[in-house]
């Protein structure tokens, strides 16, 4: 090993230049993974605005409704693993526009509901099939194609959600109003397939996983294998780091999503316009991107079980601003953005954290079922809260049971420890 020939300046200097030699070579990976993110997050995202249409014409309770993301996340748990190998066997090409079929089409199908829950149960079920993959296959060309600069490479490929979170409540918001809630989810599913299957078709393709140094010495200077190494299965599912990120996933998507997902209806239940509660909860679309590019700076900078430990306690100022003065306008857009901003640093901080603990040999199994542990959470949150708003008319109680979960899910990623050192495969 030469590191120690290398002082900090000039290995800055490498480490800069290895960051703009992947961009220049590998930037449609991340306008690819980010536009695959967006199409996932629309049936998610749209949730709260059509949760109210449903209700008064389908005749459904929320609880009801909320069996749907709880369908799919029974279906990540299945099947999540299971695709997060399929994409470390076949490409992530092959399955990223398998799975974008799915989803697209299943967005179709929510325009023909009727007061069967059945269909909408079955719709879920086969979103859960097609968002399982997204993270993964979006993920994983950017972890191949980046070394130096994979924080914020993984951070932007993860804004791609949170573009849909800013945008897609206000155009599903306009389409209810002015077309109907059936032709909302036709134009929905039109406008993200007409943009996400070309990029997919131009610029998702899978480099080889070889890390692009500066120089031959810069390669030297910090000890790069070849060929990224990384953990067997049965290695990485054996480790207590592993249980130790599933389960601060599961808790801080639980509580923040329980929140944010059914956001607009929180709001309403405080006496807001549907208007006004949409545009609010559209601010932690803009606050999501923020946040995810944020973290990915300081992912490349710093300890990230660090960083991302502290933003999940710092997280638990939403519910309690939210609790603080019910009603009002300016504190819930505080609260909102503190959720998108520090809430959206987990989902970079997820993907880097696989990476540096696990390694990339099999990233893709490693990655898929972790973000079982996210599903878990989408599902469970929101169906937790409305079961309790069906039974007390309020949220209060959701949010007070918020903060202790995400304390105890910034302690379990400050707990992760160093990054294991692999052997080169």
């Amino acid at each position: 090993m030469r590191s120690g020939a290398w002082g900090g300046e000039e290995l800055a200097q490498i480490e800069q230049g290895a960051a703009r030699d992947e961009w220049r070579r590998h930037w449609p990976l991340v306008l690819a993974g980010a536009s695959g993110m967006s199409l996932a997050s629309v049936s998610t995202t749209s949730f709260g605005v059509m949760m109210l249409p449903l209700e008064h014409e389908l005749g459904w309770s929320r609880a009801q409704i909320s069996l749907g993301p709880l369908v799919l996340t029974v279906t990540v748990i299945v099947v999540g693993t299971v695709m997060g190998y399929a994409a470390d066997r076949l490409g992530a090409r092959i399955v990223a526009l398998f799975s974008a079929v799915l989803i697209i089409g299943a967005i179709v199908t929510m325009s023909q509901l009727t007061a069967n829950p059945l269909l909408w149960l079955l719709i879920w079920m086969v979103l859960g099939l097609g968002s399982t993959a997204i993270p993964t296959v979006t993920v994983l060309p950017v972890t191949k194609g980046f070394f130096a600069g994979r924080g914020l490479a993984v951070a932007l490929v993860l804004c791609g959600s949170g573009f849909s979170t800013l945008v897609v409540p206000i155009v599903a918001n306009y389409l209810v109003e002015s077309q109907g809630w059936r032709n909302a989810y036709l134009g929905l599913s039109g406008i993200w397939g007409m943009v996400v299957f070309p990029i997919f078709l131009l610029f998702l393709r899978e480099p080889p996983i070889v890390p692009i140094p500066a120089t031959g010495e810069a390669d030297a200077a910090r000890d790069l294998p070849s060929i990224a190494p990384g953990f067997t299965p049965s290695q990485g599912f054996r480790s207590p780091s592993f249980y130790k990120l599933f389960s601060a996933s599961v808790l801080t998507v639980t509580a923040n999503q329980g929140l944010l997902l059914n956001l607009v209806p929180v709001l309403r239940s405080n006496g807001m316009a549907a208007g006004t509660a949409a545009w609010i909860y559209g601010f932690s679309g803009i606050a999501t991107i923020a946040g995810r590019v944020m973290c990915g700076w300081l992912l490349d900078r710093f300890n990230a079980s660090k960083v991302v430990g502290c933003a999940v306690i710092a997280l638990t100022m939403t519910p309690l601003m939210l609790l603080a003065v019910p009603g009002s306008v300016a504190l819930a857009l505080v609260a909102v953005i503190a959720a998108g901003l520090l809430g959206g640093m987990t989902s970079p901080a997820n993907a880097y954290l696989t990476g540096k603990h696990f390694g990339a040999r099999n990233f893709g199994t490693f990655y898929s079922t972790i973000n079982v542990a996210s599903a878990i959470g989408l599902g469970v949150g929101p169906l937790i809260a409305n079961l309790v708003y069906d039974r007390t008319k309020n949220y209060e109680l959701v949010m007070w049971c918020a903060v202790p979960m995400l304390v105890c899910a910034g302690l379990l990623y400050m707990s992760l420890g160093k990054y294991p050192k692999f052997e080169a495969a």
